[in-house]
């Protein structure tokens, strides 16, 4: 019998602790805990240090998924985010996260895969009773816009822009971009512009081609060469030797992002040994920390990724609270950062 009671003592002592025991350990009301986890009031010091320390003897953690369960809030916002090397999104990334955090919420991360022809990796959020979704990734299908409208879930697009849906976004100032970098190439005197795209048919890569080539433009009176590199680094090198090997080759190119550019200039130092910006000027897209590098000292036109971080978290918040809420875009402004790969305005 003995035996018996032991094995019972040990399972009670195994047993998961509720608000329950540290309540009664406590000598306070049940509700009293909950709000001294919650963040609630009319709970006053005395007794939440009480709760504090029955909570501490019992090894208690409040359940963040029950709390959920009853305020039909769970406190997760979902990231959907491009499978990438590109290092702007991790910086962003990182700044949301932290700054969903000050608000009180938890990222749930779900990597988008390009090679997921079938979104099985996106589809996986609607495992989960997120309160709302940021996306990231500019070449995501829009199928999961509309699966958000449907079920009612808040959306916010960042980095991107896709008409026609019902969610908010904010972007760079991409267009306004594209011009600064094609007033600074033509009045430093290039004579052969040329633009080095990225994915041709994400909205990031389309507003930043048509700023820079619009303004050329209107500045030379004929549109630049364009070039596709992917949005990558190799492709930058690869675009860059073709292009460069051409018997009129450019004087001036401007990259849609930087990992393009510094695959530019490597490709333009290592096989043809030009030197920047005397014979080659390149401007580059993000600021990403690269950029800064004595290696490469990159001219580009600068995001403001925490102006770009705090409006998606705003928009998001009041989403959640009024679905009714006027969608709406927000254009970050950029501005022009020179380095040492393009020349100053003469």
């Amino acid at each position: 019998m003995k035996k018996v009671e032991d094995i019972m003592l040990s399972m009670e002592k195994m047993r998961t602790p509720t608000s329950h025991d540290v309540a009664k350990l406590a000598g306070v009301s049940q509700s009293a805990v909950s709000r001294v986890f919650s963040g609630g009031k009319g709970v006053s010091e005395a007794s939440k240090l009480k709760v504090l320390e029955a909570a501490k003897k019992l090894h208690y953690r409040p359940n963040a998924f029950a709390r959920g369960l009853t305020q039909q809030r769970s406190g997760f916002i979902g990231i959907i985010f491009p499978e990438t090397l590109s290092p702007v999104y991790h910086d962003t990334l990182l700044r949301l996260s932290n700054e969903l955090m000050r608000e009180g919420y938890s990222s749930l991360l779900i990597p988008y895969h390009l090679r997921d022809s079938d979104n099985y990796s996106v589809a996986k959020l609607f495992h989960y009773r997120v309160e709302g979704v940021i996306v990231m990734s500019s070449t995501l299908d829009s199928q999961l816009v509309k699966e958000c409208f449907n079920l009612n879930i808040p959306l916010v697009q960042v980095g991107r822009t896709e008409h026609g849906t019902h969610s908010d976004t904010v972007v760079s100032d991409n267009e306004e971009g594209g011009k600064l970098a094609a007033e600074s190439l033509f009045y430093s005197g290039a004579k052969r512009i040329a633009y080095l795209s990225g994915d041709k048919n994400t909205s990031t890569n389309q507003e930043r081609e048509m700023g820079f080539c619009q303004r050329i433009k209107e500045l030379t009176g004929r549109f630049p060469d364009v070039y596709e590199a992917k949005f990558s680094y190799q492709a930058g090198v690869e675009a860059t030797r073709r292009l460069l090997a051409e018997p009129t080759r450019p004087d001036a190119l401007f990259c849609a992002n930087d990992m393009i550019a510094l695959g530019a200039i490597d490709a333009a130092k290592h096989y043809y040994n030009l030197t920047l910006p005397e014979e080659l000027q390149i401007i580059g897209f993000d600021d990403i920390p690269q950029a800064e590098w004595l290696n490469y000292q990159l001219s580009t036109v600068k995001q403001d990724v925490n102006a770009i971080v705090q409006s998606a978290v705003s928009l998001l918040k009041k989403r959640i609270d009024d679905d009714e809420y006027r969608t709406s875009t927000i254009n970050v402004p950029v501005k022009l950062v020179q380095r040492n790969t393009s020349k100053s305005i003469t």
